[in-house]
């Protein structure tokens, strides 16, 4: 099952949804995160092999500037804040936790 991690820029509430769910998650809010750039964003989430949940995307070049330089992440998960609610959103990070596992999603963008 992977473990979640979402950027600053994401309601905690979506992390704490995660938790009540049974899924590993954590908000860069609740870890005093709140500042670090984009990328150290990333490097936080790979440092703990979770997934990146963000509504930022910025992270789509930084991505792309990685695998260009041959790092690796374990995916970044995209879902725009306007097609969705929270718990919808909730439900389709809980879907994708249980369904994927770290190779599926190494260096890939998740769209939703």
């Amino acid at each position: 099952m992977l473990k979640i991690y979402t950027d600053e820029n994401v309601e905690i509430v979506i992390a704490e949804g995660l938790k009540r769910r049974n899924i590993e998650a954590w908000s860069a809010n609740e870890l005093k995160n709140i500042g670090l750039s984009d990328e150290q964003q990333l490097v936080y989430a790979t440092r703990q092999k979770a997934c990146l949940f963000t509504y930022d995307t910025d992270f789509f070049n930084i991505a792309k500037e990685w695998a260009r330089a041959g790092k690796i992440h374990y995916g970044i998960f995209y879902i725009h804040p306007l097609n969705t609610t929270i718990g919808e959103t909730i439900r389709k990070l809980k879907e994708y936790a249980e369904l994927f596992d770290l190779e599926d999603v190494k260096n890939q963008i998740i769209f939703s």
